[in-house]
């Protein structure tokens, strides 16, 4: 865990470990871990799913805050608000209105808990595995499409086969490819009909629709 990284999930150590609920705190921006590391002293069950994004500036992964500007915490409301207020790191808690903070649904907060890997980590996409349309993110082969041959998870590397470069194939990391659905495989699909054959086609449905006509007439 690099310097900087957020501390995604915090259980609290104090002698009521259910107590309360799980509200939403906004925080000020990139204070998350400050925040988190706040709550932990102050005997706060919190937590921050993170995830991984490619940051192509860097040209590296990072990891980050699913949900940015914003932590998970346990707490009872209205007699810990002033407690939590202000705690570096926190902008105030997520309400609408005069009316008291919503409340997390204690199952979702296990779904995200759960779903945390060792480093917080939540996969928030699918995962991939042979066979898998995908296509490129990157700029020099974005809108390309292949199908996975080959997952190297502790690489975290994929080896593809790629549809219109003479079946070539070709190894790039996991975060520069994308699940496809068969819904966005047809748009791609149509997407790289030519311009001619499209023209073909219209006129071709056109034709028809003449045709039909003049039986009508006749």
């Amino acid at each position: 865990m690099t310097e900087n990284q957020v501390v995604a999930y915090h259980r609290t150590t104090n002698d009521k470990p259910e107590a309360g609920r799980w509200l939403v705190l906004a925080t000020k921006p990139r204070q998350e871990k400050v925040c988190l590391e706040e709550l932990e002293r102050g005997g706060f069950e919190s937590a921050c799913p993170l995830r991984v994004e490619y940051r192509w500036r860097r040209r590296r992964e990072e990891t980050v805050p699913l949900f940015p500007g914003y932590v998970f915490v346990r707490m009872s409301y209205p007699d810990d608000y002033h407690q939590v207020r202000w705690l570096r790191g926190v902008t105030n808690l997520v309400r609408f209105g005069d009316a008291d903070p919503p409340a997390v649904n204690d199952i979702v907060m296990k779904f995200f808990i759960d779903a945390m890997n060792d480093d917080g980590v939540v996969e928030t996409g699918p995962e991939i595995v042979v066979g898998n349309k995908v296509q490129f993110l990157t700029e020099s082969m974005r809108g390309l499409v292949g199908t996975v041959l080959r997952v190297d998870s502790a690489a975290r590397r994929v080896q593809v086969l790629m549809e219109l470069l003479y079946q070539a194939t070709i190894e790039v990391p996991v975060y520069q490819v994308q699940v496809l659905s068969r819904s966005h495989c047809e748009l791609i699909l149509r997407e790289a009909i030519p311009g001619p054959v499209k023209a073909v086609k219209a006129a071709s449905r056109k034709g028809r629709r003449g045709l039909k006509e003049g039986r009508k007439s006749d």
